[in-house]
Order: structure tokens, then C-alpha cells, then sequence
């Protein structure tokens, strides 16, 4: 599914928050919610009412980089909707 407007938008906030000037590659996305790569992070973006809206998600990656689980995450949130940016790990996906 191609990615609305707001979901471009998003992305572009992550991307100038990360400092990235390259444009991210949209990998998957299903209704609000979309995955993009963008240099070595992955970025994940949700409109407002997307299923699985990353607010759970963001405090999960947050709570396993305090216990030194995880390498750490970026984020934001706006009426405008959320995303969330981790470093891109090589390897399987599990």
C-alpha cells in the first residue's frame, strides 16, 4: 500500500531530526502504520487511529536501552501522528 501525504510528512520529520538528507525507501505499510529504511536506521510512522499507534513500542525500546538491551530509539509524537527510528540491525528478521 503507498504511503498517504502524512506519512510522507512524518518521515520527513524523522529524517531532519536524524540529519539524514537522503530520501528514506518505504519497505511495507498497512492502514496508517508504514516501515522505511533511511541510511542505518529503520523508521516506523503511524497516523492518528493506525493500528498499533508505536507509543507501546517506543516505551518497550526505551525500557530495554535503560537495562543496556538495546542500542536506543528516536522519536516523536504530534497530533499530526508518531514515529519512531531505531538503528537498522543486518541479519533475519525474527
Amino acid at each position: 500500500m503507498e504511503p498517504t501525504p502524512p506519512a510522507h510528512a512524518l518521515v520527513r520529520a524523522a529524517l531532519d531530526a536524524l540529519g539524514i538528507d537522503a530520501p528514506a525507501k518505504h519497505l511495507t505499510g498497512r492502514k496508517g502504520a508504514d516501515t522505511w529504511r533511511a541510511g542505518e536506521w529503520t523508521i516506523k510512522t503511524a497516523l492518528p487511529g493506525a493500528r498499533g499507534h508505536l507509543g507501546h513500542e517506543t516505551a518497550a525500546y526505551e525500557l530495554r536501552h535503560r537495562q543496556g538491551l538495546h542500542p536506543g530509539v528516536r522519536h516523536s509524537a504530534s497530533d499530526n501522528g508518531r514515529w519512531l527510528a531505531l538503528p537498522w540491525l543486518e541479519g533475519r528478521s525474527l
